[in-house]
C-alpha cells in the first residue's frame, strides 16, 4: 500500500504532509514506514520482522560456513603429508607432537620466565618502549660482523629484538636513578678498548674469511692442489676432495677473528693464515690433524671507535656497571619474591616443570 502526498490525497484519511505521518486510521496488522520527503507506506507489521530475521539467517549461514573452511584448512595444514617412506606418509602434525613433547617443557619454562619478567619489569615502570628497542637495535646493528653473529647464533631479527628487550629491561631496572660523571664513562671506555679485552664493544679485532679445502691425508691434498693449478673451478675441486662441513658451501668459511679460528690451537698455523693477503692461497699445510689449502677472500683490519662516537655508549656502560653493584642485589631479591608470589596454574602435566621458573642470568648480566 502507498501513501499519497497531501496534494494527491484529497479527502483521503490517510492524508500526508511533508514532513509529519498520515492521518486517520492504520489498518490492523500494518505499520507505517517513511519513503521520501512525501512518502510514506504502510507495510505488514511482520516483514519488517522478516528482513531482519532472513538477515540473521544469512549473516549466520555465511559465518559457519566462513568458519568449517577456516577448520578444513588448518586441519589439511595440520594433517600435510611432509615426508613419505615406501608410500607411508609422516604427517606434520605427529612431528609437531614429536617436538612438542621433546622441547615443549623447555620452551614453556622460557616463555613462562619472560612474561614473569616482562611483568615484574612493568610493576617497576622499567618496560622497554618500542622506540627504545628500535634505537638500540638501530645502534647494535651498525656494529661490524653483527650480521654473521646473528646467522651463527640460528637467530632471526624478531628473536634478536625479543631478546634485546628483555636485555633492555634489565638494564632499566638497575640502572634506575644512576648517574654517571664524564670521567666515569672515560674509564669504562679505556679499559674497554684494551687489547687483552677479549669482549670489547668499541675495538673490533682483525678479521679474515678464507675459503677451504680439507682433506685427511697430504696425498689427498697435493691431488687437490693440481687441480686447482690445472684451473678446475674452486667449487669443483672442493665438492670433490674436501671433507669439511665448509664443502656444502663452496669451501668458504664465515669471517672469524683470532680467538675464533679454526687454527687457535695451532700458533704457527694460525699466524700463516693472518698474514695472507687477499687472493694469496696457501698449502696444503696441516693443522688440527688434517690438511689445508686456504684460500684469502677477505680481510678486515682491527679498529677502535672514536671516543666522540662511543662516548654515548660509553656512558651507558658505565651506568651498567654501576647499577649492577648499587642496585644488582636489591633488584635480584625483589625479582625472586615477585617470582616466588606468582600464581601459575599448569593445565597440562608435561609443563608442570614450568610452575618453578628460573630466570637466565640476573640484571647485571
Amino acid at each position: 500500500m502507498r501513501l499519497r502526498t497531501r496534494a494527491e490525497a484529497g479527502t483521503n484519511p490517510f492524508d500526508v504532509g511533508t514532513s509529519e505521518p498520515p492521518i486517520g486510521e492504520i489498518p490492523r496488522g500494518y505499520r507505517l514506514r517513511r519513503l521520501g520527503r512525501h512518502d510514506w507506506i504502510a507495510e505488514p507489521s511482520s516483514l519488517r520482522l522478516r528482513i531482519w530475521l532472513t538477515a540473521i539467517l544469512s549473516a549466520a549461514t555465511a559465518f559457519g560456513a566462513a568458519s568449517l573452511i577456516t577448520r578444513q584448512h588448518y586441519h589439511r595444514l595440520a594433517t600435510e603429508p611432509l615426508v613419505a617412506v615406501n608410500g607411508v606418509a609422516i604427517r606434520r602434525d605427529a612431528l609437531l607432537t614429536s617436538l612438542e613433547n621433546v622441547f615443549g617443557p623447555r620452551e614453556m619454562e622460557k616463555r613462562v620466565g619472560r612474561e614473569l619478567m616482562k611483568q615484574f619489569a612493568q610493576s617497576r615502570n622499567a618496560w622497554p618502549t618500542d622506540a627504545q628497542v628500535q634505537a638500540r637495535y638501530r645502534e647494535e646493528s651498525q656494529a661490524p660482523g653483527f650480521l654473521e653473529a646473528m646467522v651463527r647464533s640460528g637467530k632471526t631479527e624478531t628473536d634478536y629484538r625479543e631478546d634485546l628487550r628483555m636485555r633492555l629491561a634489565e638494564i632499566n631496572l638497575i640502572t634506575k636513578d644512576v648517574h654517571v660523571t664524564d670521567a666515569d664513562a672515560r674509564y669504562f671506555y679505556t679499559r674497554d678498548i684494551a687489547p687483552s679485552n677479549e669482549q670489547s664493544r668499541f675495538r673490533t679485532p682483525a678479521r679474515i674469511q678464507v675459503g677451504v679445502i680439507v682433506t685427511a691425508t697430504r696425498e689427498q691434498g697435493m691431488r687437490a692442489l693440481r687441480e686447482l693449478i690445472r684451473k678446475v673451478p674452486w667449487t669443483n675441486v672442493v665438492a670433490r676432495f674436501s671433507v669439511d662441513p665448509s664443502r656444502r658451501d663452496g669451501g668458504f668459511l664465515m669471517p672469524f677473528t683470532a680467538t675464533h679460528s679454526p687454527f687457535v690451537d695451532d700458533p704457527a698455523a694460525q699466524a700463516k693464515v693472518f698474514a695472507m693477503r687477499v687472493d694469496d692461497r696457501l698449502g696444503p699445510i696441516q693443522a688440527a690433524g688434517r690438511w689445508w689449502i686456504i684460500r684469502c677472500v677477505q680481510k678486515w683490519p682491527a679498529r677502535v671507535l672514536p671516543w666522540e662516537r662511543a662516548r654515548k655508549a660509553a656512558e651507558m656502560g658505565a651506568r651498567i656497571e654501576i647499577g649492577a653493584t648499587r642496585n644488582g642485589a636489591a633488584v635480584a631479591r625483589d625479582r625472586a619474591e615477585f617470582i616466588r608470589k606468582a600464581d601459575i596454574f599448569v593445565m597440562d602435566e608435561r609443563y608442570r616443570s614450568a610452575s618453578r621458573p628460573v630466570l637466565a642470568g640476573s640484571p647485571a648480566d
